[in-house]
């Protein structure tokens, strides 16, 4: 029997789980991004470029450990 402690955890991990693919999504696209600019095939400026790759490197990092933990969390 599913205690109610015990689905209110399993929600939380669900919802970590669902931000953890959304940004993930998101931190690709800005991987994308800067290999199209340096592809030359979309010009963003030297300034934006180092933008997108500082959120990209901090975010990758910030959801990997999310995720991590999350699912670490389900199964210990």
């Amino acid at each position: 029997m599913i205690t109610k402690a015990r689905l209110i955890t399993n929600k939380g991990i669900a919802l970590s789980l669902i931000v953890t693919s959304v940004v993930l999504v998101l931190m690709m696209i800005f991987g994308v991004i800067m290999l199209l600019n340096q592809g030359n095939v979309v010009h963003i400026s030297p300034q934006f470029f180092y933008k997108i790759m500082t959120i990209h490197g901090t975010g990758m990092i910030g959801i990997a450990a999310l995720g991590g933990s999350a699912i670490m969390w389900y199964f210990l």
